[in-house]
């Protein structure tokens, strides 16, 4: 264990107000702190950014041409410092051919595996592709016996067609003498003075390189001649050997990966062959990225409720048919259309309507959409086509991404793709069950074991149900934060600090503390890890703990209290209060009846097994479950989108189900916690739309008018107001190359993302730049006369970020920030409607403090009306619930079930679900 401890002093970054504090190397160190208090700052802007600028500064000149451009942090200094890695959530969309495999590196080791041990099969014929060396051929012939006589020929011309003559001719002029014509050894002279009358038909014409004789010591010429044959055949091979019955038998030979029976040449194995983002590998059609943009079969179809017969006229007439030109293709189908639903089409049918039938020379809804969509002048119908189109898999490689070659090398009988299409417990079994021999063991071994240890790392942290090929955007942040801690446990670096952002999100009570041993592990081998956390069994695990505050932004900033998690009785400070029960997020009992339901039926979406379950109209509904138990699926994919199917008429996924009591909502917003845009455009408040008035205030100033200066000048997206060095965005863009890009403070407008001139104009002695850098707590006292901006405002402070500044760039926001965000604009709406809110984790980034603030706000909108479905593990919140889903009993295959439904009691007295039995407790010691 490493001795010794990082010594900052005097951190100034951001709301950070000249922080001393010392982490003890070797060890955990929580950070905690509430919302705004400066703990990001102090983890990732400070010690992150301080152990990145020295990197950098090792490195080569033409790589610290970029350290000018690279704030330091301001410290006074910092002491003690190792490489530092941060671990972060990922905030924007990440890379759409980045995968679990290779976001946990256990592709690359898959590579070189199929590299390795691969046999490449014929991707037409279905059949092993071997490659023929000297001494194989020699072994072949050598196993008849001495005094056998043999030809060496090599195929000249491949199943020829045409006239022969020419190409007789044309040997004879080579030097050749012999040709194997059919089933006989023929002088090409004898063909030439009695030249066949057949064309020759489909049948290979081979030339006689050599004859030769079988000896025992060996067969002089043999290499010389298989030499020449393969250079006239491209490698290809034969040999032809006179039996006892005189009759010849022959055998093809290939020096290259050529299949025999079609002559399709394979391409060696290699790394960048098994690669689908290198052009060796990925498929020529979808360039590896296994999916292509086309219209959508389930969006044609719309609403998949709706009886066939309904829709079929309005689907001829939107690709260009009379109403009724469908009925000849869908009149065969063996079922009443009037009674039949979209859902309930047989895909083979549906598969022949939409992709067309060459049997009757149908072309396919698909290609006639794509017809009229090139054809077609009218803007209208082209934007309602448009509409229509989502990802397809490839038609080449079927979503499979590898080229056909690559696609077809098998070890052990198994294929790349499937093996990637595994789950990560399917995949390790496979890997475990790998028999090899002692040269492939001396060739393979170690990697072989470091897949082995990466899938067990995924199994433990309780990522057993992914599989290999899922895109990584379709992970959630913790998701993603776990698989790429897996590949830092394979690294074994040592002496390394790693800092962590609450890799607990999206974790079940019942797997964090499997997350706690993996970190221990980190902590191995002198590793010091930073966690940035507000989980109660992380921060108890924790060897240290640090907590800022005392409370947000200008507030915070400060060490409450620092020390060995032994001492925590004694400390100060919110976190410690919390630990100790001497604080408590405030206890919701009084449950709103469930009197009135919307209903999910009969979902069987991806892990879903025929599930049903039923959400109360007006309720704070929380659902609950293992991570991968099916909450995401039930919720999003079928919930919400069944409801936007009924509203405003989108298609679903088959499988999803049918939504019952749709219209007893107006509409379904889903409050994601993902970032509000892609860069520093995107800010808080432009987001809740108070920058409109903020921009009619500055417009109407006097001076604004004697420039005449509209609002939209006072508009960093605007030419004529920005700066025209940073566009508007206050920071400019430094490409690292190596590096993730970094962006650093305009050197122009310094930050205030504005030309002097419309700087100038200034409301209470700020100019609209500056009004951007105000907290929103500082913005609400200097826009106190506006009423129309402060209303927008509030709504952000009532949620508890009244720390962040107005023109914070969405790239800079947590998930929690950016959902608690959305649901400020959407508290800003009018109340008449009634609305069913969809949130994914609301509390991650919290500590128990804004809990607290979020349970008052989400009682506000129930009491409103409104409906509330959460997906959440937070303890406090489930508490606070009018009613539980549970949904499992495990992850993946082993859930997909409502296991437990009804109020927080009712759900805390069911036996054998993880969520009852700590819902049990926690209601317990919160009640007493």
């Amino acid at each position: 264990m490493a001795e010794g401890s990082i010594r900052i002093r005097g951190a100034s970054v951001h709301n950070l107000r000249q922080v001393d504090v010392d982490l003890p190397k070797g060890r955990i160190v929580a950070v905690t702190g509430v919302s705004g208090s400066g703990k990001s700052s102090l983890a990732y802007d400070t010690l992150f950014a301080e152990g990145q600028r020295r990197f950098l500064e090792s490195l080569s000149p033409s790589a610290r041409q970029f350290l000018h451009q690279l704030p330091r942090p301001k410290i006074k200094r910092i002491d003690g410092l190792t490489p530092t890695l941060a671990i972060a959530q990922n905030r924007l969309a990440p890379n759409p051919r980045a995968t679990v495999a290779t976001l946990t590196d256990i592709y690359d080791h898959l590579r070189l595996l199929w590299t390795h041990l691969g046999t490449p099969w014929c991707p037409s014929c279905g059949i092993p592709v071997r490659r023929d060396t000297v001494e194989t051929i020699a072994e072949w012939i050598g196993r008849y016996p001495a005094g056998t006589r043999f030809n060496v020929m090599a195929t000249y011309a491949r199943k020829h067609t045409g006239e022969v003559l020419p190409l007789l001719e044309q040997l004879h002029k080579q030097g050749f003498v012999r040709v194997f014509w059919g089933d006989r050894n023929v002088e090409i002279r004898e063909l030439l003075r009695d030249p066949p009358r057949r064309k020759r038909t489909g049948r290979d014409i081979d030339v006689v390189v050599d004859r030769l004789v079988v000896r025992r010591n060996g067969t002089p010429r043999l290499a010389d001649a298989l030499e020449t044959a393969s250079r006239i055949a491209a490698g290809r091979v034969k040999l032809a050997v006179l039996n006892d019955k005189d009759t010849w038998l022959v055998k093809s030979f290939t020096a290259a990966l050529v299949c025999t029976e079609c002559g399709h040449v394979c391409a060696p194995p290699g790394p960048r062959l098994f690669s689908f983002n290198a052009p060796e590998g990925a498929c020529p059609t979808c360039k590896g990225l296994g999916w292509h943009e086309d219209f959508a079969p389930d969006k044609l179809i719309g609403d998949p409720l709706c009886f066939v017969a309904e829709t079929l006229p309005a689907l001829a007439t939107l690709v260009g048919l009379p109403s009724d030109g469908l009925e000849e293709p869908t009149g065969s189908w063996p079922f009443e259309r009037r009674s039949t639903r979209w859902n309930e089409v047989p895909h083979p049918l549906l598969e022949r309507l939409m992709d067309g039938d060459p049997a009757s020379g149908f072309p396919g809804v698909v290609e006639l959409a794509r017809r009229r969509r090139e054809k077609t002048r009218s803007k209208a119908v082209i934007k309602r086509l448009d509409a229509l189109r989502g990802e397809r898999p490839c038609p080449d490689c079927n979503g499979e991404r590898l080229n056909r070659d690559a696609a077809a090398v098998r070890v052990a009988g198994t294929r790349l793709p499937d093996l990637l299409a595994m789950d990560v417990a399917d995949a390790r079994g496979w890997i475990d069950g790998l028999a090899l021999g002692a040269s492939e063991r001396e060739k393979v071994g170690e990697v072989i074991d470091e897949i082995a240890s990466r899938l067990a790392f995924l199994d433990r942290i309780r990522l057993d149900y992914l599989t290999l090929d899922r895109p990584a955007h379709t992970l959630s942040g913790g998701e993603t934060q776990r698989a790429r801690l897996t590949t830092q446990l394979g690294s074994r670096l040592e002496g390394v600090t790693y800092i962590l952002d609450e890799p607990t999100t999206g974790l079940h009570q019942a797997d964090t503390g499997l997350l706690v041993d993996l970190l221990r592990e980190l902590e191995t081998g002198g590793n010091t890890v930073v966690v940035v956390e507000h989980d109660e069994q992380v921060m108890r695990a924790a060897d240290h703990l640090v907590e800022l505050g005392p409370g947000a932004g200008n507030a915070g900033g400060t060490v409450v209290w620092s020390g060995p998690r032994d001492e925590l009785d004694h400390a100060a400070g919110l976190t410690a209060a919390f630990l100790r029960g001497e604080k408590r997020v405030t206890p919701y009992r009084i449950r709103k009846p469930a009197i009135d339901f919307i209903e999910v039926r009969e979902a069987r979406l991806h892990n879903l097994q025929r599930v049903h379950a039923r959400f109360p109209v007006g309720c704070m509904n929380v659902v609950t479950g293992l991570s991968g138990a099916g909450k995401s699926t039930l919720v999003k994919d079928c919930l919400l989108a069944g409801i936007a199917a009924h509203h405003h008429r989108r298609a679903v996924q088959p499988g999803s189900g049918a939504v019952l009591g749709a219209g007893k909502v107006d509409r379904a917003v889903m409050i994601e916690n993902r970032s509000l845009g892609r860069g520093p455009r995107s800010t808080p408040v432009t987001y809740i739309k108070a920058m409109d008035d903020i921009r009619a205030l500055y417009a109407a100033l006097p001076e604004a008018r004697l420039r005449g200066f509209k609002a939209d000048r006072f508009s960093f997206n605007n030419k004529r107001g920005q700066c025209p060095q940073c566009e508007g965005q206050g920071v400019t863009r430094v490409a690292m190359h190596f590096m993730p890009d970094v962006f650093v403070t305009c050197e122009r407008c310094h930050g205030l993302r504005y030309n002097p001139e419309t700087l100038a104009v200034s409301y209470r002695n700020r100019s609209i730049g500056q009004v951007l850098q105000l907290s929103v707590d500082e913005a609400l006292g200097h826009f106190v006369a506006i009423d129309a901006i402060c209303a927008k405002l509030r709504h952000l402070k009532d949620l508890g970020l009244g720390y962040l500044q107005l023109g914070q760039a969405s790239q800079d926001l947590s998930g929690g920030e950016a959902q608690r965000i959305r649901l400020a604009a959407e508290l800003g709406r009018p109340a008449s409607a009634r609305c069913l809110y969809v949130m994914d984790e609301p509390t991650s980034g919290l500590h128990p403090f804004d809990v607290d603030i979020l349970l008052r706000v989400l009682k506000r909108l129930v009491e409103r009306g409104h409906t509330l479905v959460i997906i959440e593990h937070q303890l406090d919140l489930i508490a606070a619930a009018d009613w539980v889903i549970d949904v499992g009993p495990g992850a993946g295959a082993a859930g997909g079930r409502i296991v437990a439904s009804g109020t927080p009691e009712q759900v805390a007295a069911c036996e054998g679900t993880p969520t009852g039995a700590y819902l049990r407790e926690h209601l317990a010691r919160t009640d007493s």
